[in-house]
């Protein structure tokens, strides 16, 4: 490693961010304490990317961030403040654009093509006029009324170059068997087609007649075989030569669950790359764990906003927010109801294709000789519908060639099966009982089995994504608050156990995972939802207040239907960011709405209802007597929400891990989901701000500035710094609960890290406005110095007097 891996801070890069501007901010990092500034993806993308994950030439550095001089730029700007880098790599798609000169290849030569390889494209599938050929969903209409209307034109040849076919801004590479076809005034454009290796469709045609595997639903994205060493070579090469020559200390790995043989693949990687922090943005569900014959460093932190965010939810309020939730909006559904009906409705909506693909695979394996099953099509089909909405998690790993199942994929395999079991009556069971031998490896189809297995477990999970996260997050808003990534809206709440034993698990198993609390991915900043969970302590005043915002406006509503669910999410958004302008709101409404596609959606928008919810929303929002309401009622929810805000931030810079800071969160932000969250960061103020002396009372004073935020974060990196046995792994670094008495004590989550720092943070901060009583901590033998403040400690200490100049404490012993 180029440098002690001690906290990292995500940037965003963009044209408007770029290299030279991530290298500009490096002397503020350092003096911050952040040891590895963590860059979105840096190799060279789709000529439109916004954010880099649409990859075209894996070969070369992003022209748009300043290309390979402005990384060297960077690494000389890291190498001066002895930093180094984290990158975010992109293993499991490329853009299938004509920026892409693998898939340009693919396109013009078809299976002859040297890159045919390097796609997951199925040249035979069900329909026989696409064998041979890659399906281009990028039309406005149908193939016939765009031949019609002569949309479609010949791109004559440069000099040195090929005819291409023409679609507005769209160019295409022709075979070369056609191109003395599209000589003359008049080429035959139906007969020039015919002799490609690709067909053109109506872009609504992708979902259900696509045959290449896309990141998730987007046709511009191209599942890559990773899996194959020749693709993976080639589309790493260039990531290892930035880590064997630039100060490059790991690799951040998106989606990996979308990838043929995730554990193949970070085998692949770990050989290559043996000292290198490699993390997986793995999305657990809340009782999943990170598989432990992974050679990673840990997932990229979702599992501990699951953790973290729990902590601030009262579980006494749960009963009163469901009544008050249902009784609002008029939505009763339970959520694992809700969640397998949003995943059936994402399958057939998004996933058709891919859903048949399974279908048509799972057929052959039905012919094998070992089974000889005669189920039809739609029977096989409704069955891994069912299956597919069913599932509980992301996906099951199972590898034919390399062993058993594990536990806990037999236990997500059957889970799926007993839903299905009770949901699909006609389906006949011994098909069900077929379907769960072959995920649970008991019976072998050969290879027709083996590509099943794959092309199940890839389904899985951007199914699980779109359905949930994507969707039911967007209809189900009981506390928005726990509608994030890796969580499970309901569940309420997390108790101080329960954190101290994930947290002493995480200390065991991956005591180099990153620990975040805001991410690019994120539905709201952590700040956001910091305050939102204040709501699950006040349910009553909360109840009472919607009802009286909802018939205030109710007029804003300009005489049409309400849109109860739209309004609830609403109100929970303006508690969480307020204040907050309002063209910020409007187009998070729009997106909000279009994500939970009950009435409007990205592929069928709707502007008139689309009109009647922009219009309220600025209709509200310019109601000086609403605004006057909302104001009123989110004041006294800043503070405890600022105090929620310290404690997860101090929890995630000395808990078992390595602390991630997202852009800007250094500081008190309300961001909202992307592109909210990928706003310009002042970072000239940020600097200005370390200035302030590190003095307990002048920092309170200032705390509208965040410097609070930033205090917590420069001073836990510094004692990281310091004393980095008690935060490394194994027993210099143990993890270990303190004991607290007293009758605040649900209140309080404290522990030590070694024997020498300790850690104390006050939840749930409304029900301590009576103070704190005789709850007390005991820090043990020894003289505690108060890192935060300037105090001193030492044994039993009464809550009242350790938090009295700072509203959480971090302690080191002084004496050790």
């Amino acid at each position: 490693m180029h440098a002690d891996l001690i906290g990292t801070y995500r940037l965003q890069l963009s044209e408007r961010f770029d290299l030279d501007a991530a290298a500009g901010v490096i002397p503020y990092l350092s003096d911050l304490g952040i040891s590895h500034v963590y860059l979105s993806p840096v190799l060279q993308p789709a000529a439109d990317s916004t954010h880099g994950y649409d990859v075209a030439d894996p070969t070369r550095i992003n022209d748009q961030l300043g290309g390979e001089q402005a990384m060297q730029r960077l690494f000389a700007a890291l190498r001066a403040h002895r930093m180094a880098a984290i990158i975010d790599i992109v293993p499991n798609h490329m853009s299938a654009t004509r920026d892409n000169p693998w898939w340009e290849d693919v396109l013009r030569l078809g299976r002859e093509s040297d890159h045919a390889c390097d796609f997951d494209i199925d040249w035979t599938p069900p329909d026989p006029e696409l064998h041979g050929k890659v399906l281009v969903p990028l039309l406005g209409d149908h193939l016939g009324d765009v031949l019609e209307r002569g949309e479609l034109t010949i791109i004559e040849a440069p000099a040195d170059g090929e005819p291409q076919l023409g679609y507005y801004g769209h160019r295409l590479p022709l075979h070369p068997s056609s191109h003395h076809l599209a000589v003359g005034e008049r080429p035959d454009i139906a007969a020039i087609l015919d002799r490609q290796s690709y067909r053109l469709a109506f872009w609504r045609a992708a979902a259900e007649e696509i045959n290449y595997r896309r990141f998730f639903e987007i046709a511009t994205l191209v599942g890559l075989r990773a899996e194959d060493p020749r693709v993976f070579e080639a589309s790493h090469a260039k990531l290892f030569a930035l880590a064997a020559e630039g100060p490059v200390d790991g690799f951040r790995i998106d989606h990996p669950d979308g990838l043929t043989d995730p554990r193949g693949y970070l085998l692949a990687l770990r050989e290559r790359l043996p000292d290198l922090w490699i993390g997986v943005e793995k999305i657990l569900e809340p009782d999943e764990r990170l598989r432990p014959d992974w050679p990673v460093d840990g997932t990229t932190g979702y599992d501990f906003i699951q953790r973290t965010g729990g902590l601030l939810v009262d579980p006494a309020g749960e009963k009163s927010i469901s009544d008050f939730y249902a009784d609002f909006t008029g939505h009763s559904e339970p959520y694992a109801a809700l969640v397998r009906s949003k995943k059936r409705e994402i399958l057939e909506l998004a996933f058709d294709g891919d859903l048949r693909r399974l279908v048509e695979t799972l057929r052959s394996v039905c012919q094998h000789p070992a089974i000889r099953r005669d189920h039809s099509r739609r029977q096989l089909r409704h069955a891994l519908a069912e299956i597919v909405a069913s599932f509980p998690v992301y996906r099951t790993y199972l590898h034919p060639a390399r062993g058993e199942c594990t536990d806990d994929d037999r236990e997500a395999v059957s889970q799926a099966l007993s839903s299905a079991r009770r949901r699909a009556l006609p389906i006949d069971p011994g098909l069900l009982d077929l379907i769960e031998d072959l995920l649970t490896g008991k019976r072998d189809a050969g290879a027709a089995g083996r590509e099943f297995i794959a092309r199940f477990q890839q389904l899985t999970s951007p199914v699980m994504a779109k359905g949930v996260e994507d969707t039911t997050f967007y209809c189900y808003d009981r506390l928005l608050a726990l509608n994030e990534v890796g969580c499970d809206p309901a569940r309420f709440g997390v108790s101080p156990g329960a954190f101290h034993e994930a947290c002493t698990h995480a200390q065991q198993a991956w005591p180099r995972a990153m620990l975040a609390s805001s991410t690019h991915d994120t539905k709201r900043s952590e700040d956001v939802r910091a305050r939102i969970s204040l709501l699950s302590e006040i349910p009553g005043a909360w109840s009472e207040e919607v009802h009286r915002w909802a018939a205030h406006n109710f007029g804003a509503w300009q005489g049409r239907e309400p849109d109860r669910n739209a309004e609830h999410l609403l109100y929970q958004t303006l508690v969480g960011a307020w204040p907050i302008e309002t063209e910020r709101v409007a187009a998070y409404m729009e997106k909000a709405c279009r994500e939970a596609k009950t009435h409007t959606s990205w592929t069928d928008p709707d502007p008139s209802y689309e009109t009647r919810i922009s219009e309220f929303v600025r209709s509200v929002l310019g109601d000086p007597g609403f605004t006057a309401m909302l104001g009123a009622f989110v004041a006294p929810l800043v503070g405890p929400g600022r105090i929620n805000s310290l404690s997860q931030t101090l929890l995630k810079m000395t808990a078992p891990g390595i602390p991630d800071c997202y852009q800007g969160c250094e500081l008190w932000d309300n961001s909202l989901v992307d592109p909210d969250n990928r706003r310009p960061v002042d970072y000239a103020g940020r600097h200005r701000l370390l200035q302030v002396p590190a003095d307990a009372p002048a920092i309170m004073r200032q705390a509208d500035s965040g410097l609070p935020k930033l205090h917590v974060i420069r001073r836990a990196l510094a004692l990281r710094r310091q004393r980095p046995a008690a935060f490394a792994p194994g027993e210099a670094g143990s993890y270990a609960p303190l004991v607290v008495s007293g009758g605040k004590l649900r209140h309080v989550v404290a522990f030590k890290r070694g024997p020498a720092v300790a850690v104390v943070v006050p939840v749930l901060p409304l029900g301590l406005q009576d103070g704190w009583q005789d709850t007390a901590v005991n820090l043990g033998a020894g003289t505690w110095s108060h890192q935060l403040a300037d105090a001193e400690f030492g044994g039993p200490v009464a809550l009242a007097e350790l938090l009295a100049a700072f509203p959480v404490a971090l302690l080191a012993r002084t004496d050790h």
